[in-house]
């Protein structure tokens, strides 16, 4: 069993980094293309499109997951055909009706959120529902069965058909105005969508079994297990979505211009936030690759403590430096990154990144909570816990988003708080539910010898005399020195362990 979480772990992380990697490069002359104002645009059209996939998405690819899973532990492979093509009937049919909804209601949405220029988006983003949707089906199919090479591959295939189309088409379009360029790059979304639905198709054909007998369950039944799982998925994307929606319009309220309130949107939305979703995907990857194993564990009775335990130590212990050595070069990143940031919003843009570098932790650990919750059936707590904080965010946001001398940075403070708020009641829930011990030594010392990298860090800004890109190189390679020098100096974590966990593959594959 350690040996398929292992693998799992590592191909997902694989290629859930690259595709991330290939998402960031993206975001990056895209930005650039559509300068601050065209990515504040393109932001206000993105929540609103992700919220509506995870709507099902985030839901029926962990149902057809578990479901999976948990089937093959019985053996029982009627059911599990069963419950895949009944899934695909399901998200048809949402994708289709959610198409035609977001594509007719594209200028009002645009109009309440206080931008017309995104109601072509909406149309260009809109084609792609129908894709996605049957894609998570088919990536919870190949997930039930610890299978992990065609999600990490389809999400390779659309973050570089979107990275290569998406700026292709942007950049020709943007010559007709910020608009068409807005619309060019969500047009590529929408083809990179097609074409990975497309290879997922193809690898179920390839490598299905034959036809078992007969076993039927009615879309009630799924949607009604399922929705659950749905409702915890969308808060997250929920957050943002208001965001999108509310985030401009109040500050032009404040007295903020349009152009100002799009642009400092723009900057904290579609620059910010998705440099700080790089490291995430590590923990994340984890999230997905374990969440299998522990719902084939439950199915069997067996005892899941001590793999939570070890579980949450390592995510903790990649989150926290991550989080502190962002924050500690923050400026460097944003100059490389985003060198079209204007001058009067750069000082703005890095206290708003430095504030937002601890929501890695925050969303590593509810990405993790939420993952063990929902293998052992507690499929809404999680939610209540982001119904609460997400309460929360609309009293702030509605409070500080009309002050016009903090505009964007009291946002990222809202968001930091409500995410900790969150991680925080998902911790509590865990701990009642579920019997996991992890050793106070292992979450002081990450977090102590996170403080003293960023400490150098900061130390070693002050006297390097290289420009911005190869100061940040040197910089972060010092950092990842630094900090796992000291934990393997203080024997926070043991190589010798490491090494016989990565390359006794086999040896654990006899003992499961």
């Amino acid at each position: 069993m350690k040996n398929r979480i292992l693998s799992g772990t590592l191909l997902l992380s694989a290629g859930s980094l690259l595709s991330k990697l290939l998402g960031a490069i993206y975001r990056i002359p895209l930005s650039n293309i559509l300068g601050t104002q065209g990515i504040g645009v393109y932001q206000m059209i993105f929540p609103l499109y992700s919220l509506c996939l995870v709507l099902l998405t985030g839901g029926i690819s962990v149902f057809v997951s578990q479901k999976v899973s948990t089937f093959r532990a019985r053996g029982d492979c009627a059911s599990i055909n069963a419950i895949f093509r009944t899934s695909k009937k399901i998200a048809l049919l949402y994708g289709f009706v959610v198409s035609c909804l977001l594509a007719g209601l594209s200028f009002p949405l645009a109009s309440v959120q206080g931008n017309t220029s995104a109601t072509l988006g909406y149309i260009a983003v809109a084609a792609s529902f129908v894709f996605s949707c049957l894609s998570a089906v088919y990536r919870g199919y190949f997930q039930g069965f610890s299978n992990m090479v065609p999600t990490s591959l389809s999400a390779i295939i659309e973050q570089g058909v979107k990275l290569v189309l998406g700026l292709l088409f942007s950049a020709l379009l943007v010559k007709e105005g910020i608009v068409w360029g807005v619309f060019g790059a969500l047009v590529g979304v929408s083809v990179s969508e097609v074409l990975s639905f497309l290879y997922l198709a193809s690898c179920y054909n390839k490598n299905k079994k034959q036809v078992f007998e007969h076993q039927h369950f009615e879309m009630h039944q799924i949607i009604k297990s399922f929705l659950p799982l749905s409702v915890t998925a969308i808060m997250l994307p929920l957050v943002s979505a208001y965001d999108g929606f509310f985030a401009v319009t109040l500050m032009q309220k404040s007295g903020l211009g349009n152009l100002q309130a799009t642009s400092l949107f723009g900057i904290y939305s579609g620059m910010i936030t998705p440099i700080l979703n790089f490291p995430i995907i590590f923990c994340t990857a984890l999230c997905i690759a374990v969440l299998p194993s522990l719902s084939f564990d439950t199915e069997k009775k067996k005892d899941t403590s001590n793999l939570v335990s070890d579980i949450f130590f390592y995510v903790w212990l990649l989150a926290v430096p991550c989080a502190l050595g962002l924050m500690a070069v923050s400026e460097f990143v944003l100059a490389v990154c985003f060198p079209t940031i204007e001058p009067m919003f750069y000082p703005v843009a890095v206290l708003s990144m430095q504030i937002s570098c601890l929501n890695i932790i925050w969303l590593s650990v509810i990405s993790l909570t939420t993952a063990i919750l929902q293998a052992n059936g507690k499929y809404t707590l999680p939610a209540k816990g982001w119904a609460i904080a997400l309460f929360i965010k609309i009293f702030l946001t509605l409070i500080i988003a009309l002050k016009s001398e903090i505009n964007i940075i009291g946002l990222a403070m809202v968001n930091s708080f409500i995410y900790f708020i969150s991680c925080s009641i998902n911790l509590l829930s865990l701990k009642k539910y579920i019997k996991f011990g992890i050793k106070s030594k292992q979450i002081i010392m990450p977090v102590f010898f996170g403080l003293i990298m960023s400490a150098i860090i900061i130390l070693l800004k002050k006297i390097l005399f290289f420009n911005n890109f190869i100061s940040l190189i040197l910089l972060v390679l010092c950092g990842i020195v630094i900090y796992f020098s000291l934990l393997i100096i203080f024997k926070i974590i043991n190589l010798k362990n490491i090494k016989n966990y990565v390359f006794n593959k086999n040896k654990l594959q006899n003992k499961t």
